[in-house]
């Protein structure tokens, strides 16, 4: 019994090999033929603050229906500055201040550009 050759190519030339052997499966089972566009060029943009392989990733997830997490998290920050602004003499106005900034600070690691950063809430929101 032969011993199997041991792989000395690096782990990401591995896995590489492996994404595409998926992929190629995929592909001749008909996993991609529904998807939106299909045949169409891809539409790039150079606007996009992803930029690259990340802005086309981003905009088939967009069109697919996907929003990006900070997305997301951004409109339950606006949902809770809403909730605050009606709320001014409410019980849990300080812990939920303190939850909305906890919140925005992940937003604001999340974003891509920090020019889509939001600035924490004072602890006296909304004067």
């Amino acid at each position: 019994m032969q011993k199997e050759q041991e792989d000395d190519r690096p782990v990401l030339g591995r896995l590489g090999n492996w994404m595409e052997q998926i992929i190629h499966e995929a592909q001749q089972r008909g996993d991609f033929d529904d998807l939106p566009g299909k045949g169409k060029p891809l539409r790039l943009r150079d606007s996009d603050p992803y930029g690259g392989m990340e802005a086309d990733v981003h905009r088939i997830l967009k069109e697919a229906g996907f929003a990006p997490e900070w997305v997301e998290m951004r409109k339950r920050i606006v949902a809770e500055i809403n909730w605050l602004r009606e709320n001014k003499t409410h019980s849990e106005r300080p812990s939920r201040i303190v939850e909305a900034n906890i919140l925005i600070d992940r937003h604001n690691r999340a974003v891509p550009t920090p020019a889509l950063a939001l600035p924490r809430l004072p602890r006296n929101f909304p004067e």
